[in-house]
């Protein structure tokens, strides 16, 4: 009966293969194929043939000798949390993930429970085993890195396997014991923590602290072994944990029929709905809308409404006194408890990124424009929109909450500098300069940098997002979201082409902004103005007018072949 399960599971992946290079027919997957090929063969390939690096060693060998113990209990600490921390909440996912047609068969085949549980872990044993493959350096140390990672990526898999399948009364217990086990190693953690950095990390770590890190560095000293043999033995508890593991997941006598048949539904319904992220909502939540739609109104106020309602529920004032109060609350505790300005500095840092990063992704992060709607083009053709206008609301859908997004994480930011500065350390952040520059105070300066950001990064929103939808008109059979639009090598090189070339098109559009900005410099230092921190937000406005303009005019072309789409030879072109 095992052979029949591995034929069943050979066949099945042999039809995937096979269905893949059928599809290499139409050039969209041809052309992707090869680009996703290209980026694995140039980054994971070339490290995978490599040979000229020698490895002393299969953990991080760019560490120094003395601060190995300390880099070693830091990932033994993250370690800890990271296996303990989900048995303190009851939801996850199901222990064994089977399509509702494998359950159909499995479980009227005269098959033992062992049997059915033995092949949903192997469908699983497949991506731990590239895991452990594709992770690492040159061939030279793939075999000691592999040895030391495949057991702990077993261990972590089956264990979260078997987490899942234990019901809730029978996990009350063990929440209790890692309940206690987490709330010692977080005060135990932040006790020690101020003196291991005011020693340089060479602080000898704490007995007690070592004894309940002796799991998490049991798990990981393979991976800071030096040497064949120092690794291997290392491996082996690893392994013989791995295998007690697989055994607890192969004798559990929870039923796991009706979360896998869930999940199955789940699943299915999702790929139907072409969505992502699709999860029940309560009661509450479904009387939820993001702004309040009249029943008389413009028609493409109520195609925006549709589609923020495609991405979230959550009113938009709500949310965003719900992320201010979120903001204030962590100033007023970074004035109550000092923390490391390391901490700030890491804070400031997440916000910029974040901030930066939204209005990059605006057109990709939110499946809620054009590409969605061209899913059911039949029926949103039919809709009595001007065609401009219905362009202008699938613009705005994403660009709305990218802006969002970036304005969080400019709160963010000045979130970090303030408990900063309630804190005293405000000075040991680099980019904030001294009192007096540019005629303000160091607070001024961050409060008019960040004004100045807020119109150049709305801009950037909704230029980004409108190159996007004028992308999906022109090429509708590339960019339409459906359920397997991000499945397999040649989504993601269709993906990996698009995602470039909407970068290089950004930063096209965003020429005539830098050189408008440059002009106005220019000009003022000419004209023996003294440069003033007062210009922050009059430059971010000179930055903004031109992605504006590209803006609207995107939109008003993307309208005219909108107006112009013929819906019948898009459906056949899309393969539908």
């Amino acid at each position: 009966m095992i052979g029949v399960l591995l034929h069943l599971q050979a066949r099945t992946l042999r039809g995937r293969v096979v269905r893949s290079l059928r599809l290499l027919r139409q050039p969209k997957y041809l052309i992707g194929s090869i680009a996703g090929a290209l980026w694995m063969l140039l980054w994971v390939g070339r490290p995978l043939l490599r040979t000229g690096t020698h490895f002393r060693m299969i953990g991080i060998d760019m560490v120094p000798d003395e601060l190995r113990t300390t880099v070693h209990m830091a990932a033994a600490t993250l370690l800890s949390f990271a296996i303990v921390l989900p048995w303190l909440w009851p939801w996850g996912g199901p222990g064994i993930r089977l399509r509702k047609a494998e359950l159909t068969f499995l479980l009227q085949a005269p098959l033992t429970r062992r049997q059915v549980i033995g092949y949903g872990l192997l469908k699983s044993a497949l991506g731990t085993l590239l895991t452990a493959l594709l992770l690492g350096g040159d061939l030279r140390g793939r075999l000691l890195l592999f040895s030391a990672l495949l057991p702990l990526l077993a261990f972590w898999s089956l264990h979260s396997k078997w987490r899942a399948m234990l019901r809730l009364r029978q996990r009350g217990l063990l929440t209790g014991i890692g309940a206690t086990f987490l709330v010692a190693l977080a005060v135990l953690t932040l006790r020690f923590a101020p003196q291991l950095f005011a020693s340089d990390f060479t602080q000898p770590w704490p007995p007690l602290l070592r004894t309940l890190l002796l799991p998490g560095r049991l798990l990981s000293t393979a991976l800071f072994a030096q040497g064949a043999g120092e690794a291997l033995l290392a491996s082996l508890p690893v392994a013989l944990l791995a295998v007690l593991q697989l055994e607890l997941v192969l004798r559990s006598r929870t039923p796991f029929e009706e979360s896998a048949l869930e999940w199955a539904r789940a699943t299915e319904a999702r790929q139907s709905a072409g969505r992502q992220g699709t999860r029940r909502r309560g009661g509450l939540t479904r009387r939820w809308q993001v702004f309040r739609l009249h029943s008389a109104g413009r028609p493409e106020v109520a195609v925006l409404w549709k589609n923020l309602m495609r991405v979230s529920r959550l009113p938009l004032l709500r949310g965003v006194g719900a992320a201010v109060a979120l903001l204030v609350g962590f100033v007023v505790l970074s004035a109550l408890v000092p923390v490391l300005v390391g901490i700030h500095i890491t804070i400031v840092i997440m916000g910029l990124v974040t901030a930066g990063a939204a209005p990059l992704f605006a057109g990709m992060s939110f499946h809620n424009d054009l590409r969605t709607e061209l899913a059911h083009l039949e029926l949103v053709r039919t809709w009595p929109v001007p065609a401009s206008r219905f362009v202008w609301a699938q613009v705005a859908s994403p660009a709305l909450l990218s802006t969002l997004v970036g304005l969080a994480g400019l709160g963010l930011a000045l979130a970090g500098y303030l408990g900063a500065e309630l804190d005293g350390v405000s000075s040991m952040i680099a980019v904030v300069p001294a009192d007096g520059t540019l005629g303000v105070s160091a607070t001024g300066f961050v409060l008019l940098g960040l004004s100045g950001i807020v119109p150049l990064l709305a801009g950037a929103s909704f230029a980004t997002s409108a190159l996007q939808n004028l992308a999906t008109l022109f090429v509708p059979a590339w960019m339409i979201q459906t359920p397997d639009s991000n499945r397999g090598i040649a989504a993601f090189g269709r993906n990996l082409i698009v995602g470039t070339a909407m970068f290089f098109g950004f930063l096209l559009a965003f020429l005539p902004s830098a050189l408008l900005v440059g002009a106005a410099m220019l000009a003022q230092h000419f004209a023996g103005i003294a440069w003033s921190a007062w210009a922050f937000p009059l430059w971010g406005l000179l930055a903004a007018a031109p992605l504006f303009a590209l803006t609207a005019v995107l939109v008003l072309f993307a309208g005219r072949l909108w107006a112009e789409l013929d819906p019948s030879e898009e459906l056949l072109e899309i393969g539908r």
